[in-house]
């Protein structure tokens, strides 16, 4: 996912194709190993409820962090114009976003190695 999440740094049109495919096969591929996971880390006790967390978690990520996280880096990139309207165009205005969730990504794959090893 952190592939995917730099892909979309390069701005053309193929590349958004390209990158929105890997997000696509990243998350469809990552999501059905929920239920297979929790059963191996977690054991059959109470799989109902940890399975519920763990797909939980995965919803309330983009509105806790996401959104707020896009709209931030927006803001500050955005500049005022005469009118009082924020306006940002091209690349920089999301930029950073993408890189953020990157390293996030990055940090999240370090951190489940660290817990499996």
């Amino acid at each position: 996912m952190a592939a995917a999440h730099l892909s979309f740094l390069w701005g053309s049109l193929d590349s958004l194709y390209v990158s929105v495919v890997a997000g696509g096969i990243a998350e469809g591929c990552l999501f059905p190993t929920y239920s297979v996971l929790t059963r191996e880390l977690f054991g059959a006790a109470h799989f109902g409820k940890k399975f519920g967390y763990m797909t939980f978690a995965n919803a309330i990520g983009f509105p806790l962090i996401l959104g707020p996280l896009a709209s931030a880096v927006y803001h500050v990139t955005a500049t005022t114009s005469p009118s009082g309207v924020e306006i940002c165009q091209g690349p920089s205005c999301f930029n950073p976003t993408f890189l953020i969730c990157a390293a996030l990504n990055a940090v999240s794959l370090c951190g489940s190695v660290q817990l499996h090893a």
